[in-house]
Parts: C-alpha cells; structure tokens; sequence
C-alpha cells in the first residue's frame, strides 16, 4: 500500500499560523497605540507589535506565494493583490487561497503542472 503525501498540509499551517500572528499583531497595535495616544512616547508593546506585524506579514506573503504556486496559479497576483488591497486584501486572499488549499485537498492534491 502506497501512502499519499498531502503536499498542501504543512503550507496550510504555515499560512494559517501567520495569518493569526500577523492579525494578532495588528489588533495589539492598535490596542497599544490607542492606549499610548495620551503619552507622547511609544510603549515597547507598540514598538514590538509594529516589528511582529511585519514579519508575520512578509512571511504570510511568501507561504501565500508558495501555496499559490503549489496550486499552479499566479503567486505575483496573488501576493499582488493582498498588497495592493491591504489588510482587506489580505483577509480576502487568505479565505481564498484556504478554500482552494482545501478543495484541493478533498479531490486528492494539486493539479498536475503542465
């Protein structure tokens, strides 16, 4: 018996994870920024959210990027339109990209690359 290797599992938990980090970070700055609007230095929770946000943004970039690819769609429009529409973009292409990863996953992979 010959075992399947779900090829798409373990980008899926990496675009999920930073997705969560990514919107964690955000709602945390807004927190901290609106908390710290009163005194005129940032806290360091803004100033370590801001630095979290952006790495989790860029990393959510590259594994929508990968996914994209692995799905054998464009990865530049993809990542293309999480930029250009942002937060609402990147809401929007992670729902996306999740429905197609899963509907993928329930027909048995990707489709073949020509």
């Amino acid at each position: 018996m010959v075992m399947q290797v779900d090829t798409l599992a373990r980008p899926k938990q990496f675009l999920i994870g930073t997705f969560v980090i990514w919107a964690t970070a955000i709602v945390t700055m807004y927190a901290s920024a609106s908390v710290e609007q009163s005194n005129g230095e940032p806290s360091l929770l803004l100033m370590i959210s801001i630095l979290t946000g952006a790495v989790a943004g860029l990393a959510y970039l590259v594994s929508l990027g990968n996914i994209a690819s692995r799905l054998n769609k464009s990865p530049i429009v993809w990542v293309g339109l999480a930029i250009i529409f942002g937060p609402f973009g990147a809401i929007g292409t992670f729902m996306a990209m999740l429905s197609a990863v899963n509907s993928a996953q329930a027909v048995g992979g990707p489709p073949p690359k020509l």
